[in-house]
């Protein structure tokens, strides 16, 4: 499967499940303002057979809300810097957390894509 965004740059290198999300943990409370907020921990393995090199890996959350969505961005951008996307050895795994908060508005689904992308010297 291959994706091309239209005015921009197709940075995904494989969509097929290299990393193999073992499990996942949420945790969510409403505070004294109503608003919902917690964390959201995956953990995946590397079942690509050899070594994801740094800079490759993309454990992608979305946490959907009945309005909105959050998830990380993926590459960086002007006011978004990249996060630390670490070599994963062959059989290892990786974990990644995500914070949100919301107000009055439901967590209705969680997806998780386990994918590798291209670095930012393979992009250019």
């Amino acid at each position: 499967m291959s994706l091309n965004w239209i005015g921009g740059r197709n940075n995904i290198l494989d969509n097929n499940s290299i990393l193999d999300v073992r499990d996942f943990k949420i945790i969510a409370k409403t505070n004294s303002s109503g608003e919902l907020e917690g964390n959201l921990t995956v953990s995946a393995l590397n079942r690509s057979g050899s070594a994801i090199k740094e800079g490759k890996e993309d454990l992608h959350e979305i946490l959907v809300f009945n309005q909105t969505l959050n998830m990380d961005a993926d590459q960086a951008s002007v006011d978004i810097p990249d996060r630390k996307r670490p070599k994963i050895e062959k059989g290892s795994s990786v974990s990644r957390s995500i914070s949100f908060l919301t107000i009055k508005d439901p967590l209705q689904y969680v997806l998780v894509a386990g994918r590798t992308i291209k670095t930012k010297d393979e992009i250019k």
